[in-house]
């Protein structure tokens, strides 16, 4: 190549080029000049080296030594040079040795590539920071395709289903669900894919491939659609919510076990309150002692099954377990029949967060107890003589179910089990099972071995496999099982000798290792224009791979279900906001703009500040941590939310990441608990658990004056029993609404039984409660005036202390008694009062009118005066004909309105108008002499009447005569379902049914009677 066409190609280069010898430019083209803001003239005066950045000069300058020594040095390189403004540039420089005017010199020629290798380091530090995000974010993370396979997930995924990422890679998430949650889980995912709309967190039972353990998760899911509106995958998050889960589901058990317990217990159960009153009593109390529980509730225990001569034994236990002591004792109790029975007790304080509630009781019969511990005590000197003689031997001795499932409960293991790191509870109590003991490599050999054996019906057999022991090693057995059988010859269980021969094992396995080594071959490229064009092209793939990595993992951090937000720590204290995610921007209300400029610690709530350090210290110590704490979003609106935090160092840097969900819901519904936990259902009052809470609270001088008031709903139980419980829960309401508004807001008004009620007011004397007390009265007065039909009386009691000590439990007895006090003063006329309101309601209904009352009243005083009656029984028996159907308040008008006949359940309801009715006479003064009549008064002369059956001369001689009455003055009268009978064909009635249904002499005195009237009548 001649000179000039050298000079040619060389100043016409598209490319900077150089040549140096020494280490001076001695030609440099216009496009060198150009890329160094220097002139061609400037460089032609300035050492080379002087252009190269410090950190690649000694580097430069090597290679360029060796190239002029003719050693062995790269042709093509990259480096760093500096321009004449002191700004880096990156060049790949592919130098070779030419002869220039006679000297050996350099030929260098350059490309640009800054802007490439900016761009590369832009899009490595922020793959950096997504990857970072995503590979230390605590909840595990995955992409699958649209049949499930796993594509991407990040190393907690890993963690929480066990398994390696090559493991996971291409493998369908239902290949670590649950058989039970597989549909359930592709049902989440399909409403996913056909809505559009990301699925809320829903559970998701996973199992880990390490150990096979379940684990539960919540997850959340949404779909990945590409640039062309593809339908492409999902993308999901999932929170081992194991533990949480394990003790939900040990508190509903626990609760569970403790009710069914309780009600199923073959122990009778009794449940007490401070006052040693029955709460309630179980099915086996009920049958130990003969009563029913709602006999027995509200009632002293001592007073109703405790003889006589044991009262003193029993007042002792009740006061030791009040103070917080268990007692056992074996005494004598009472049954309602009378008799005694020998029972074992024990009591033992009911405690709550530390109050005591009560006193829980326990009784046993002593008798089969004795015969139960004395059958155990036989079997245990048995089992611990057998449990000597096997744990002398040196080999373990398992004892396990031939069941056909493979499974191989184990129902014995001797205590040298513990060779192998287990415990025999570890395989009696089911927790593991002789099959899950033996090597997963080898399990399917020796089920396979064991189930031949089974086949064949063979007495012993032995065996060699690999013991996983509990650590997670394992060893080599030898296990010679011979079999059990049954009376029929069938083979029930194995029982196997197990012997350790690992040793041997290891003796006859030698480990061999086999290396290869790698040749590698490396080839000398020979740098020219077109490989420098190909590695601009190389350059530019790499970067266009670094802009789809950086993109991708941006994707993933903006369209996670959970918020996401990254921080800097300075001297623990979170600093800065680096990244935060859209989903976090939305639900706080915030731009993303706002979040990164904004002060982390002034988005806490000023509540939860405080805690800040501590969570972070924690979090390092630990690694990551999950909390709950309120957070400020837009407008102040403080938002509840659960974070998992991880903090850890990115560079240089100490930086955390949160995933951060809205628990709104969740916190929302722990509060309508809480607030059911201190409310009476019924009425809305706070309940006697909230009641004795304030009381420890205003105990002391600060509130004084103290005031309590008691409020007892008089005849609450009659109206229970004649009208039902819906009335009494009506009338409960009533007298809630009516206590709650005549009393001041700041007053503490609660139900804290079946029908009391009581007030606490702070700061108040006896002039303010005896005014609120008037206010109370007032309102009751208004509310009878305008509802006469069912009258409302409450008894009410009140106590007020004073001073520096106020024993609130004194008080509130005081305050208990007084109204207890007035109670006696005022029930009967309460029970009075509601008697009459139910006689009201009974004409009210058109079961006594006028023209029936009279008729009736008037047929049984002839009757009683032909039989020679004293006057007192003709006015009782008057009494008796008008008020014998009252018990018919209580029934339904479904039933007492029936135009046809009733059915059996129809029946048995209405036969209990007796007994209703008889309750209700026992309430009123005036009608207590005839009580036990209107009990009896459908009792029939064989027999086959009600209530009680009684028979002939033992039903009451009244009843007897107003059955008769009673049917004639029916039957002679219209129904609304038949017209009246005749005067005969009614006499005709009565007469056939003498001597069944009515007394046969009555009956022949009762139509003489009907007789003579008619002849009086026929003579006027």
């Amino acid at each position: 190549m001649s000179a000039i066409q050298f000079e040619k190609i060389f100043y016409s280069s598209p490319l900077p080029i150089f040549i140096l010898y020494g280490d001076r430019f001695q030609l440099v083209n216009a496009k060198m000049a150009e890329i160094t803001g220097y002139t061609v003239d400037q460089l032609l005066h300035m050492p080379f080296f002087n252009l190269v950045h410090s950190g690649d000069r000694l580097l430069v300058r090597e290679n360029a030594r060796r190239r002029l020594a003719g050693e062995e040095a790269p042709e093509r390189y990259e480096f760093r040079a500096v321009d004449r403004e002191g700004k880096v540039i990156y060049l790949t420089g592919v130098f070779s040795t030419v002869d220039f005017n006679g000297r050996v010199s350099i030929l260098g020629q350059m490309l640009v590539v800054t802007e490439q290798k900016l761009a590369e380091q832009a899009l490595r530090e922020s793959e950096l920071k997504y990857r970072s995000i995503l590979e230390n974010i605590v909840d595990g993370y995955f992409e699958v395709d649209i049949k499930g396979k796993l594509l991407f997930f990040n190393d907690s995924l890993c963690e929480l289903t066990g398994c390696g990422k090559e493991e996971l890679m291409g493998k369908s998430y239902l290949n670590f669900t649950t058989p039970t949650d597989i549909e359930k889980v592709f049902q989440a995912y399909n409403r996913v894919y056909t809505t559009g709309e990301p699925a809320g967190v829903f559970d998701w039972e996973i199992i880990r491939k390490d150990d096979g353990s379940i684990r539960f998760v919540e997850a959340s899911v949404s779909l990945i659609i590409d640039n062309e509106g593809k339908r492409t995958g999902f993308r999901g998050v999932v929170r081992d919510v194991t533990e949480r889960k394990r003790a939900e589901e040990r508190f509903r058990l626990q609760k569970a076990y403790f009710q069914n317990l309780f009600e199923n217990s073959p122990e009778g159960i009794a449940i007490l309150d401070n006052e040693d009153r029955l709460i309630n009593v179980n099915r086996s109390f009920e049958e130990l002692f003969l009563y029913r529980a709602d006999e027995v509730k509200g009632q002293l225990i001592n007073h109703i099954i405790v003889p006589e001569e044991f009262e003193n034994e029993a007042w002792d236990m009740t006061n030791a377990t009040l103070l917080g002591k268990v007692v056992r004792k074996e005494s004598v109790r009472k049954r309602k029949d009378g008799s005694l029975v020998d029972v074992s007790i024990m009591g033992f304080p009911m405690e709550i967060n530390g109050k005591r509630l009560g006193v829980y009781g326990i009784y046993i019969d002593i008798t089969q107890r004795k015969r139960s511990e004395e059958a155990l005590n036989k079997a245990l000197e048995k089992l611990t003589e057998l449990e000597n003689i096997i744990n002398k031997s040196p080999v373990v001795v398992f004892l396990w179910v031939a069941d056909m499932e493979k499974v191989w409960p184990v129902e014995y293991v001797s205590e040298n089990i513990s060779r192998y790191g287990y415990s025999p509870e570890d395989f009696t109590t089911g927790k593991t099972s002789y099959s899950s003991a033996i090597h997963p490599d080898d399990l399917k050999r020796v089920q396979a071995e064991v189930q031949q054996h089974y086949i064949m019906n063979n007495d012993e057999f032995t065996l060699e496999y690999r013991l996983v022991t509990k650590s997670g090693n394992f060893r080599w057995i030898e296990d010679r099982s011979g079999a059990r059988r049954d009376a029929c010859g069938v083979i029930t269980h194995y029982q196997g000798i197990v012997t350790d021969i690992t040793g041997r094992k290891e003796a006859e396995t030698a480990l061999k290792t086999a290396n290869e080594e790698l040749e590698v071959t490396i080839e000398e490229l020979v740098a020219t224009e077109e490989e420098l064009t190909q590695r601009f092209h190389e350059l530019q793939d790499n970067e266009r791979a670094l802009r789809e990595s950086e993109e991708k993992y941006r994707i993933l951090f903006h369209n996670v279900n959970d918020g996401i937000v990254m921080l800097e720590f300075e001297n623990e204290i979170p600093s800065r906001i680096i990244e935060v995610n859209q989903v976090l921007c939305s639900r706080y209300g915030y731009t993303r703009e706002e979040l990164l400029a904004a002060d982390p610690l002034q988005m806490v709530s000023a509540e939860h500040i405080h805690r800040i350090p501590v969570i972070v210290q924690k979090c390092r110590a630990l690694g990551h941590v999950t909390f709950e704490i309120v957070l400020i979003a837009k407008k102040g609106r403080e938002v509840p939310f659960e974070v998992s935090a991880h903090i850890y160092n990115m560079g240089d840097k100490v930086v955390g990441l949160l995933v951060i969900r809205d628990i709104t819901d969740r916190k929302q519904s722990e509060e309508k608990l809480k607030y059911l936990s201190l409310h009476d259902s019924l009425t809305g009052l706070f309940n006697r658990a909230y009641f004795e809470q304030e009381m420890e609270r205003l105990e002391g001088d600060r509130h004084s004056p103290v005031s309590i008031i008691i409020c007892d709903v008089d005849g609450l139980k009659l109206v229970n029993d004649t009208m039902g419980h819906h009335k009494g829960d009506e009338l409960l309401k009533t007298a809630s609404s009516i206590i709650r508004e005549s009393f001041r807001s700041g007053d503490v008004v609660a139900r804290i039984g079946g029908d009391e009620f009581a007030v606490l007011l702070p700061r108040s004397g006896p002039g303010v409660v005896e005014r609120a007390i008037q206010r109370l009265r007032d309102e009751l007065a208004g509310y009878n005036e305008q509802n006469p039909d069912l009258l409302l009386s409450i008894s009410i009691g009140f106590a007020t202390g004073k001073g520096e000590k106020v024993n609130m439990g004194d008080l509130f007895k005081e305050a208990d008694n007084n109204m207890y006090r007035e109670k006696l003063h005022r029930s009967q006329s309460a029970r009075s009062a509601i008697v009459q309101t139910l006689m009201r309601a009974l004409e009210a209904r058109d079961f006594i009118t006028e023209g029936h009352a009279d008729r009736l009243q008037e047929l049984v005083a002839g009757v009683a005066q032909a039989l020679g009656l004293p006057e007192r029984n003709v006015i009782d028996l008057r009494l008796l004909a008008q008020f014998h159907d009252i018990g018919k308040v209580g029934i339904p008008d479904r039933i007492l309105f029936k135009p046809g006949p009733l059915n059996s359940d129809e029946m048995v309801e209405m036969k209990r108008h007796c007994e209703i009715g008889h309750r209700i006479a026992q309430s009123s003064p005036d009608l207590v002499p005839i009580a036990g009549w209107i009990l009896a008064h459908h009792e029939w002369w064989n027999g086959q009447g009600y209530p009680l059956g009684s028979r002939e001369e033992e039903i009451p001689l009244e009843c007897r005569i107003l059955a008769i009455a009673d049917a004639y003055d029916a039957m002679t009268s219209d129904r609304p379902y038949r017209r009246a009978m005749t005067h005969s064909d009614a006499v005709t009635e009565l007469e056939k049914c003498a001597g069944t249904q009515f007394d046969p002499r009555l009956v022949c005195i009762f139509v003489r009677v009907l007789d003579a009237r008619a002849t009086k009548f026929d003579s006027l």
